[in-house]
């Protein structure tokens, strides 16, 4: 019987000395240089437009603790008083801790304020962290690219603002889109690494983040066939919902589906709408006074208006000058793009941005509507080409 007892109060003891699971998560940190503060957790809602908290915690003794359960797994940004210090990690239903010590902080090119951590637990950081890590020697080596290109940016908008000579303008201008070009060679570096990541690893949270960054880049179909790859926890996160929804928006802006109307004032105070050009082709081109691209592909549009014009198609410019009218009234000027018609795109804060409806990200993007409404071709990052348009426009008109 004595030995019956010593084995049952040796079980009680081994059992009661293990951890207790905890089905949610478990956020425990040390924060060396903070006796008392308070930290914050939030993400951005793209529907409501503005961060949202998800859970706060105050620090005692430079120590705090967080426990919860979360329905997916979440990408979180963090904020620490006082100091105002920020860095960000995936959060999930796991134990996780992290140690930092305020010191260490420093600012980014933006003035805010980062602050590294070290994070133990979580699968899905630890992925990010080795995704993270693919695309470091890249960013090492672009640093002092994007540094002279801060730099001389800088000083074209101090120009601007002291409101300098256009000789002078211009030659500020186009050093800082010299320091811009330089960057491009590593842009399409880390744009190589995420595609690869990307197919290597289709069923992953930390893909899904990539998708979200990149679908600006691709076109609508590329990216719902990646889409469809997930796993039904990650198309019904917030972040799956969030690409889904996207996706919706591209697709809208793509062949075979029809144009979304609109109404505005043109340059020449004289009211716009695509109504009115119903019954013939039309050629919507967004584009802006400041993208290089965009005013380097005006004389070849100017071609292409001259030449089919009159066969039955019209041009309409649409710009992202809504903050800088002058500049759009120059550019059509000197660009000699006056002989279509132009339009300002509008701001997504108003709620009139026609680029929204149309899915525009990246500039210049071009929309090809046949007589009766329909898009029948997109040209640009997210479309193809100008090629593809030249050959279009000569399958419909003729040479």
């Amino acid at each position: 019987m004595r030995t019956i007892i010593i084995l049952l109060l040796a079980t009680l003891m081994i059992s009661c000395g293990k951890t207790q699971k905890h089905d949610g998560y478990i956020l425990t940190g040390e924060i060396e240089g903070i006796a008392n503060g308070k930290i914050v957790l939030s993400y951005y809602d793209r529907v409501q437009n503005k961060a949202l908290t998800f859970e706060t915690a105050i620090i005692e003794d430079g120590k705090f603790e967080l426990k919860g359960k979360m329905e997916y797994p979440q990408e979180l940004n963090v904020s620490i008083t006082p100091g105002d210090a920020n860095f960000s990690f995936w959060l999930e239903n796991d134990a996780i801790s992290l140690k930092a010590d305020m010191k260490n902080t420093s600012k980014d090119r933006w003035g805010r304020i980062s602050l590294p951590v070290q994070l133990s637990g979580g699968k899905i950081q630890k992925e990010f962290e080795a995704y993270e890590y693919l695309l470091k020697p890249i960013q090492e080596e672009q640093k002092p690219y994007t540094e002279a290109f801060d730099k001389a940016n800088m000083a074209y908008m101090k120009g601007m603002k002291a409101k300098l000579p256009e000789e002078e303008l211009l030659i500020l201008k186009n050093k800082a889109q010299a320091t811009y070009d330089a960057i491009k060679p590593f842009t399409s570096r880390m744009s190589a690494v995420n595609r690869k990541y990307m197919d290597d690893h289709p069923n992953s949270f930390v893909t899904a983040n990539i998708l979200k960054w990149s679908m600006s880049h691709m076109k609508p179909a590329e990216a719902q066939a990646k889409f469809e790859l997930f796993s039904d926890q990650i198309k019904n996160s917030p972040l799956g919902k969030e690409i889904q929804s996207e996706i919706k928006k591209s697709l809208s802006g793509s062949p075979g589906n029809m144009a979304a109307g609109f109404q505005k004032m043109d340059i020449n105070s004289k009211e716009i709408s695509l109504e009115d050009f119903k019954g013939q082709y039309v050629l919507l081109d967004f584009w802006a006074s400041w993208c290089k691209p965009c005013r380097a592909g005006n004389p070849h549009l100017i071609d292409l208006y001259n030449k089919y014009h009159k066969k039955g198609i019209e041009f309409i410019g649409i710009a992202s000058d809504d903050n800088n009218v002058p500049a759009w009234h120059k550019a059509v000027k000197k660009d000699q793009i006056g002989i279509w018609r132009h339009i300002l795109s509008g701001t997504k804060e108003q709620g009139n941005d026609i680029g929204s409806a149309y899915a525009i990200h990246t500039l210049p993007t071009k929309i090809l509507i046949d007589p009766e409404g329909k898009i029948i071709g997109r040209y640009g990052a997210d479309g193809d080409t100008d090629e593809a348009m030249d050959k279009m426009f000569q399958n419909i008109f003729g040479e």
